[in-house]
């Protein structure tokens, strides 16, 4: 009825309708485990911790989805020993580490880069390509499971729902 009132064709003028996920496509090729994931390219420690506060701050105190001492004294570590040996021993950290970056930097940028890729994708990419098979977390089950909840909680925010509820589920 408003198509003939406002003199409209409907074949068109039909608005565009976004499914989940077609916001913002996001692809990426897993890492096969005997690969070491590169550790180059990553803020000073200064900044990854700055990132961390900005990701607690926006999180609140409702949501824990990291154990902060331990988070910190993992940064050190692995900012102490830049070879990467801190990867080698735990690849879920090293995602968590990562998916905090991811997050930190969409809660400061603006909605859309230049590039309409979702602020923080680049980083949550290298996160999910490191990102270890879920059967084999093996001693660091908690890892996984606070790094599949952040995992969660940015494809959630970059409209991609369906994938979050089935990175959260992996662990419950």
């Amino acid at each position: 009825m408003m198509n003939r009132k406002l003199n409209l064709d409907p074949s068109t003028n039909t608005p565009k309708l976004y499914l989940d996920g077609d916001l913002y496509p996001l692809e990426w090729t897993s890492l096969t485990a005997d690969v070491q994931p590169s550790v180059s390219g990553l803020p000073s420690m200064d900044y990854g911790l700055y990132l961390f506060n900005i990701v607690k701050f926006h999180l609140g105190p409702t949501y824990r989805f990291l154990d902060e001492a331990a988070f910190v004294s993992h940064l050190q570590k692995f900012y102490g020993h830049p070879t990467g040996e801190k990867v080698i021993e735990s690849r879920f950290w090293f995602v968590q580490f990562l998916l905090v970056l991811a997050l930190g930097n969409a809660f400061l940028a603006r909605p859309r880069t230049q590039s309409g890729c979702p602020p923080g994708s680049k980083i949550f990419i290298r996160a999910m390509s490191v990102m270890p098979n879920h059967v084999s977390t093996g001693k660091d089950s908690l890892f996984a499971m606070e790094a599949l909840g952040l995992a969660g909680i940015y494809l959630y925010a970059i409209d991609h729902r369906e994938a979050a509820h089935v990175q959260v589920r992996q662990h419950t």
